[in-house]
This record gives structure tokens, sequence and C-alpha cells, in this order.
């Protein structure tokens, strides 16, 4: 699975492809899905397949908003972590 996933996004880049950066991006997508399911608590239930795609591999939320959901998720977890004295949000610095 992680070889289509290279192949796909190698091809799909063009002219603009970054061999190197596209190998992180498929080493570290799990991970970054992951937290954003576990610790930030974003529906990625749905798998979908998207153009350029071999196989299903795009995390969608149900509600298929998915820029929407990922801004909700981030702000309640910095906001938690705000509360908890672990970060500290800086507005107009």
């Amino acid at each position: 699975q992680l070889e289509s996933f290279l192949s796909d996004t190698l091809r799909s880049a063009g002219e603009s492809v970054r061999p190197d950066l596209i190998k992180v991006l498929v080493k570290e997508s799990s991970s970054a899905v992951s937290w954003l399911k576990e610790r930030v608590g974003v529906d990625l239930s749905l798998l979908s397949q998207l153009g350029g795609h071999s196989a299903e591999r795009t995390h969608r939320p149900s509600t298929g908003m998915v820029g929407a959901e990922l801004m909700y998720g981030m702000r309640k977890a910095v906001r938690s972590y705000e509360g908890t004295g672990q970060a500290k949000v800086l507005l107009n610095s």
C-alpha cells in the first residue's frame, strides 16, 4: 500500500516533484492521521479514492467537511492545552 501511495504521489507531482518530501509524506502520514483522530478527536472515519489515487487512501469526516472538521478539532485541542497551561496563544503579537 505504501508503494502505491509513493508511486501515485510521485506521478501526480509532475515537474515539481520533490522525492525527498514525498517520501516523508508517505512515511509520516499514517501517524499524522492517527494523531488527528486520537489526540485531536477529528472524525476521519471515511476512506475515499480521489483523482490520481490507485486505491482508497484519503481520510475524510462523515460530514464531508474536511477543512471545517480539522479547524474545529485543532481549535478545541489548542484551547484544552491552553486551559491546562501547556500552551499560550498570543494574538496580535
